[in-house]
Order: structure tokens, then sequence, then C-alpha cells
């Protein structure tokens, strides 16, 4: 299995943290989409296993990348130190060995990003709201609510001034 003929896009992060184009990942979701695809080459269903040792270290190399770079991003946590402890330890030897420590590392990576989009998504970050209202914007009815709540303040104040 060549990995470079089944990635469709070559902005994989490598073991150093940079995407195969050569810049940093800028943003979380490049982040995201990146560590997704490569985990995706691991665990798909149509994806084959890799044929050499040299493929399971360059997939390992890639999901340890992402490891150290969701780490940076992430709040710590027991997914985020479970996720350091797996890829701490050194790829076992043999075939079927090497191949479920990869599949290990792929699922540990998965639950590492399901939690920083989780993270991200409660802080408002990948919600698309354009406008000035950033990332929180007010529903019609409490806008409704408080107009109706400063007319009758008015009206309450403009009828206890004397004429």
């Amino acid at each position: 299995m060549a990995l470079s003929h089944t990635s469709p896009r070559r902005s994989v992060i490598s073991a150093g943290g940079t995407p195969a184009g050569g810049g940093p990942v800028t943003s979380s979701r490049d982040l995201v989409a990146s560590a997704t695809e490569t985990i995706n080459l691991v665990l798909d269903e149509g994806s084959p296993l890799p044929g050499t040792d040299q493929d399971v270290t360059d997939l390992v190399r890639r999901l340890r990348g992402h490891i150290m770079q969701l780490a940076d991003a992430s709040l710590p946590g027991r997914t985020l130190d479970h996720a350091r402890e797996v890829s701490g330890t050194n790829i076992p030897e043999g075939y079927v060995p090497s191949r479920f420590y990869l599949r290990q590392l792929a699922l540990v990576t998965h639950a590492l990003v399901a939690e920083h989009t989780t993270h991200l998504s409660r802080r408002g970050r990948l919600l698309d709201r354009p406008g000035p209202w950033g990332r929180w914007r007010p529903s019609r009815i409490a806008l409704r609510r408080a107009v109706v709540a400063v007319a009758v303040i008015l009206l309450i104040i403009v009828s206890s001034v004397p004429n």
C-alpha cells in the first residue's frame, strides 16, 4: 500500500506537525480535517491494510503528529492522557501486532478529535455565524420579549412623570 496513492489530498500532517505542502496547519478545521483523513486511511472499511512495515511507520508518525497538535490545542483530560500514553509506546514487531497498534492509535486519535471538535463547537468556534454578534446570537423570541419589556418600562416612566 503506497500512502501517496491512497490519499486524495496532500495536506496530511507529517510527524513534524506540518502539512505535506510545507506550512503549519492554520486553523482547528484544518487540523481536524487532516487528522480525520489520516484516521480514515486506517479505519475505513474499504481501506486496505498497510502492506509494509514502512507504511505502518508512516501512518504511526502521522497519527502521532496529529496527537501532538491536538494536545497543544485541547484541554487536559483522560482522553488526552490516554492518547499520549498509547502514542508513547514503540511500534510492536510482527505483522498482526503492528497493525493492531496502528488501529488502536487511530481509535485514540479519533476520540481525541471528537473531544476537540465537541469542545470547539461548545465554545462556538466551529459554528458558522457571521455577523456582529460573533459566537452568540439571541433568538427572535428573546428579542421580542426584550422589546416588549423596554416598551413597558418606558410606558411606566412616561405615565409617572407629572405634566
